[in-house]
């Protein structure tokens, strides 16, 4: 499954057992989750998120404010933001294909974790699963081709033989969740 119908089944899975606005932004998490750990550079790199705690406890801060103090519509500037703190400090799965003119990639570490994008808020029956979901799915899209990897390695060979260190190599235009 991809990460729209892991979303879809989250949302469906907590309307059909009863489950709370919490456990939903522990199913949402765990979805973005999975798809962020098989998401793939342009050269098919993955990358490991250190953690996925801010963007739980956003969510469940957005549900919160939307439920219990009764503002509607659904806004989810704070889960945007909280994909910036995913992202900081994700290192690159190593062995990696180097891109050109590198030959090995030896570190690569988030050098831009992403740009938190405006969301429009969402408006309606909090059981029209298919707005809020795509709403999630294209705020977590659009975050993940913000992202910037900086990789470190060696270049072809000198004269001499040696491969010449390439300390910076940076590789923009972020990731495709899976």
């Amino acid at each position: 499954m991809g990460l729209k119908a892991d979303l879809e089944s989250a949302f469906q899975d907590t309307l059909d057992n009863g489950g709370s606005s919490d456990d939903l932004a522990v199913a949402i998490t765990a979805a973005y989750e999975k798809s962020a750990k098989k998401a793939k550079d342009a050269n098919k790199n993955t990358y490991s998120p250190i953690t996925f705690a801010p963007l739980e406890s956003a969510i469940k801060a957005s549900f919160a404010l939307c439920l219990n103090a009764k503002v509607i519509p659904l806004d989810l500037t704070f889960v945007s933001l909280s994909l910036v703190a995913v992202w900081l400090g994700a290192q690159i799965t190593l062995p990696a294909k180097p891109p050109a003119p590198m030959t090995v990639v030896t570190t690569g570490l988030t050098l831009i974790p992403g740009f938190p994008l405006p969301v429009p808020p969402i408006s309606g029956e909090s059981d029209n699963i298919d707005a809020i979901v795509s709403t999630f799915l294209t705020m977590f899209e659009n975050h993940a081709k913000t992202l910037t990897f900086n990789l470190v390695g060696f270049g072809p060979p000198s004269p001499a033989g040696v491969p010449v260190p390439i300390p910076a190599f940076p590789v923009p235009g972020g990731v495709t969740l899976k």
